[in-house]
């Protein structure tokens, strides 16, 4: 009798936690959102993407798409990374939205991922990329740099 009630107790307690966990993926989703989002006050939308493909094209990645009506944006890069036996392949694809929520004030929200590449060049698979928080802050700080000199017209 005494284990059915310490049975009964464990599962309700097990059960009561379960809501704090939801809310953690919530607040984790959310806070990566706000890591790859960012808001520029900038005379056109066009100056914001020709930003944005100069920032991505000088860190190597390569223009897929790019259209001016959905503001997306869309490029890769590839690389080599060393592993215990030698190296493997590893590419990094990242899509930026631009939207329009007042006038002159546009959100930008990118985001990158890194898959790996087999010996026929087929992705393989993929990975959280390392020190997201860092990658998103220099993309960013590159960004506003790329706009301050278009704009000074350097």
């Amino acid at each position: 009798m005494f284990n059915k009630i310490i049975l009964i107790l464990t599962c309700i307690g097990l059960i009561s936690c379960l809501p704090s966990f939801a809310k953690q993926d919530e607040a984790s989703s959310l806070e990566v959102r706000q890591m790859q989002t960012r808001t520029y006050e900038v005379k056109e939308k066009k100056q914001l993407m020709e930003a944005i493909v100069n920032v991505l094209q000088d860190r190597g990645y390569l223009i897929t798409e790019s259209n001016y009506k959905l503001g997306v944006i869309s490029g890769y890069k590839e690389d080599k990374e060393k592993v215990f036996l030698g190296n493997r392949y590893v590419r990094y694809e990242t899509s930026v939205q631009i939207n329009e929520f007042s006038d002159k004030n546009y959100k930008v929200r990118t985001s990158f991922i890194r898959k790996f590449i087999d010996y026929t060049g087929t992705p393989s698979g993929k990975k959280d990329i390392k020190n997201p928080e860092v990658l998103y802050r220099e993309f960013f700080s590159q960004l506003d740099k790329s706009l301050f000199i278009e704009a000074q017209g350097i």
